[in-house]
């Protein structure tokens, strides 16, 4: 199969985030807090996030991970319970919707919108070192891609001065290289960060704590993500081998009592085996990992043409030429576009 070739002269992202000081080791505190709309979403969180920590928040899509995000951002009113930022923290908020209140505006002119004090000179700086090629930034938000958009998104959250980055599904739309560079600055950026995403690899080179929402209790795991998956495994494994054996001593005391319980001799002996049972601290069945996932299956009625495609020359593009392709695609090849 032919290979397609990418342009050359890829523009490569360099930003990075104004980060003002903060003087407290706990950035948030979370307690009880209760978060839907006309009815809650999960059982009541408490957690807290210090200065420099990289958290993620993990569950399952609807889990209400978003929610979280926007009743912290005060979009959302809480249900019940309450948190609070420390004294003097600014947040910047990623939203991981490509929403406008104006989408007719170029980039040019939404940084100038939102940072009049930039020269036209600095605010075309910007934008390059956002990668936005000086023609995107002269063209309407509406005709970009999601992968432009989403730059100019970074480019009005980088220019802000903050000291807590909060993100949702910030690689959405994003290309590899912008990813690789986000996931290299984020790591060393030295105050609190606060992730909601699906990237595994993204999370495995940022983050330094998760908090899981899985079964309606939030569980904190220290380290990065493939930490997290280890450590949630063992502790798994761990509490069931605990509570096999404890169930296994209860069996065995409960069988004594109940057999000697009736006996002069014994009603003693078993009635303090009842009182062990009675004063043992309870340990729970574990809960197995929710592995629920979307699954499908394509059935093809026949078999296709050996030759399924051919491209030849293809010149692609709106009012210019983008790019031209040349490949060929045969039965049971698989293709990736990047």
């Amino acid at each position: 199969m032919d290979k397609m070739v990418a342009p050359q002269n890829t523009v490569k992202p360099y930003f990075s985030f104004k980060c003002t000081p903060i003087n407290s080791s706990k950035a948030l505190k979370v307690h009880s807090l209760v978060v839907g709309y006309e009815k809650p979403l999960l059982p009541s969180l408490s957690f807290e996030v210090k200065s420099g920590e990289k958290v993620v928040i993990t569950g399952f899509n609807g889990i209400g991970k978003t929610t979280i995000l926007k009743t912290l951002m005060g979009k959302i009113k809480p249900l019940s319970g309450t948190f609070k930022f420390a004294d003097y923290v600014k947040i910047n908020y990623f939203e991981q919707d490509l929403k406008w209140e104006n989408d007719d505006l170029t980039p040019i002119q939404i940084v100038r919108e939102n940072f009049s004090n930039f020269t036209e000179q600095e605010i075309r700086k910007q934008l390059a070192i956002c990668a936005i090629s000086s023609k995107n930034a002269t063209q309407k938000l509406k005709t970009l891609s999601g992968g432009e958009q989403s730059k100019v998104k970074l480019c009005l959250f980088a220019n802000r001065k903050s000291n807590f980055l909060i993100m949702d599904e910030p690689t959405n739309h994003l290309d590899v290289s912008t990813i690789e560079w986000l996931e290299g600055y984020l790591r060393n950026y030295p105050r609190a960060v606060v992730i909601v995403s699906h990237d595994r690899m993204f999370l495995d080179k940022i983050v330094n704590k998760v908090y899981e929402i899985e079964y309606g209790a939030i569980t904190k795991y220290t380290g990065n993500y493939a930490d997290f998956e280890r450590q949630k495994k063992v502790n798994y494994e761990k509490q069931l081998k605990d509570y096999e054996y404890q169930q296994k001593e209860i069996k065995r005391l409960q069988y004594i009592a109940d057999r000697f319980r009736y006996k002069p001799t014994k009603a003693k002996m078993a009635m303090s085996k009842l009182k062990q049972i009675e004063k043992m601290i309870k340990i729970d069945k574990p809960n197995k990992s929710n592995t629920k996932t979307f699954k499908i299956n394509l059935k093809t009625e026949e078999n296709s043409y050996r030759d399924v495609l051919k491209v030849k020359n293809l010149s692609i593009g709106y009012d210019k030429e983008l790019c031209k392709l040349s490949f060929n695609l045969e039965r049971q090849d698989k293709l990736g576009i990047i």
